[in-house]
């Protein structure tokens, strides 16, 4: 592709590879290449393209910027910041806690990863409401960067979104409660959220009580 210079690698996932590109000599994005050229995977980014499309923004999701309509490609913002993911892991394996990774000196720890997850809270509260469900809500596809005094969350990787179902908007919920649960912030007594005797009302009621 002449329009792109590939800048770095972000990683692989089921479906694909994620690139950081310069797109059309103008500004920094996202791409993302399938693992397959053939009509299935086409139709799958086709999909996701839809679903970035009609969201523009919203939830933080990445803004589509391009999509091939014969082969798996897509280009998309790029998110600034740090996956939740990559924040566990330094926590747990270098024992470097969020507020020395974002520089915050004078604050609780606790309050510091109060404000990032709910950050990301109200992202996906604003997915829901927009009509859609994530359908792979982990710590991989959530993104944050320090913006001033606040936390910005972002969430990416939209391959298994779509419309919302009660079923689909527990799964979010039951992921999100994990993740709660994963940085110290609800009592790890409930080892698996996404039980089916796990009700959706609980869920929603636990994530708006902590989302206050």
């Amino acid at each position: 592709m002449s329009d792109v210079v590939v800048l770095s690698h972000i990683g692989t996932g089921g479906f694909g590879e994620v690139k950081k590109i310069m797109y059309k000599d103008l500004f920094v994005a996202c791409m993302k290449t399938g693992k397959e050229d053939n009509p299935q995977m086409v139709s799958l980014f086709l999909q996701e393209a839809r679903v970035l499309y009609k969201l523009a923004g919203v939830g933080g999701a990445p803004k589509l910027h391009a999509v091939a309509k014969n082969h798996p490609v897509i280009i998309m913002e790029f998110c600034e910041g740090v996956t939740l993911e990559k924040l566990s892991e330094l926590e747990c394996g270098q024992g470097m806690s969020l507020g020395k990774f974002f520089g915050i000196c004078n604050q609780d720890e606790m309050d510091i990863r109060r404000a990032v997850l709910k950050s990301v809270g109200c992202r996906l509260m604003e997915l829901h409401q927009a009509g859609y469900c994530h359908n792979d809500f982990y710590t991989r596809n959530v993104i944050v960067n320090k913006n001033g005094d606040a936390f910005e969350a972002r969430i990416v990787d939209f391959g298994h979104a779509g419309p919302k179902t009660p079923l689909d908007i527990h799964d979010d919920l039951a992921d999100f409660n994990t993740i709660l649960r994963e940085f110290g912030l609800l009592p790890k007594q409930d080892r698996n959220p996404r039980h089916p005797k796990k009700k959706l009302k609980g869920l929603q009621e636990m994530v708006e009580t902590f989302l206050k």
